[in-house]
């Protein structure tokens, strides 16, 4: 429920995980009633406001923002059109997230709403699947 804080520009809050993004007490230091210095000179400030790419076109790959984790650790998604995947495997870095169809998850047990474009398009690893494909919406 807190808020998410960037880390500074070029600064992240985990330099092996390439962390941009952490909840406000992480950012600030003050998870758990412990105070910690550690992240908290990483912390950054938001922009006012974040356009989205445009409406409908599922596209804008350049100028998001990689979630070091990967696309599909996103849980709302307006913000999953704002990331791009982060993670270092070849098969997804880079990728643009795509959000799945309000109502629709790509994966029901753990509620996935966000996919990199290859697993959303179900074309990972040259692989055609209509599995996932069914379930990608449009940002």
């Amino acid at each position: 429920g807190q808020e998410c804080v960037p880390s500074k520009e070029g600064v992240f809050f985990d330099e092996t995980y390439k962390v941009v993004c952490e909840p406000r007490c992480w950012a600030d230091g003050t998870c758990n009633g412990k105070v910690s210095t550690e992240t908290s000179s990483a912390a950054g400030t938001c922009a006012a406001s974040v356009p989205p790419p445009p409406p409908g076109t599922g596209q804008g790959g350049a100028g998001r923002v990689p979630m070091a984790g990967g696309c599909f650790t996103i849980t709302d998604r307006t913000e999953c059109c704002l990331h791009s995947d982060g993670r270092d495997d070849p098969t997804f870095s880079g990728q643009e997230c795509v959000p799945s169809k309000e109502g629709v998850f790509f994966d029901e047990t753990y509620k996935v709403v966000c996919e990199p474009r290859c697993w959303a398009d179900g074309t990972c690893n040259g692989k055609v699947s209509t599995e996932t494909s069914s379930a990608a919406g449009t940002c």
